[in-house]
């Protein structure tokens, strides 16, 4: 998990880092970030000002509710 600012001035968003998901069908792939995972869009040209691995106090609520919620689901485990 990565935080990445959209604009300047903003919070701070959660995404998932390349090889990281919701779960193993959905690995966001090498070179990309996935969308904030509270759903807010990026930027009009699909970009993002920077990212960075701690969020220095100015993180987005939603997001990091949405990243609790999901921590508390039990994960399925498949033998593959």
């Amino acid at each position: 998990m990565r935080y990445m600012q959209i604009k300047s001035g903003q919070r701070l968003h959660l995404v998932y880092e390349p090889g990281e998901g919701l779960d193993p069908q959905h690995l966001i792939p090498a070179g990309r970030f996935s969308a904030p995972l509270c759903g807010r869009g990026l930027d009009d040209a699909g970009g993002f000002r920077m990212t960075i691995s701690v969020s220095l106090g100015n993180a987005c609520k939603r997001c990091l509710a949405v990243y609790a919620a999901r921590a508390a689901q039990p994960q399925e485990r498949t033998n593959a």
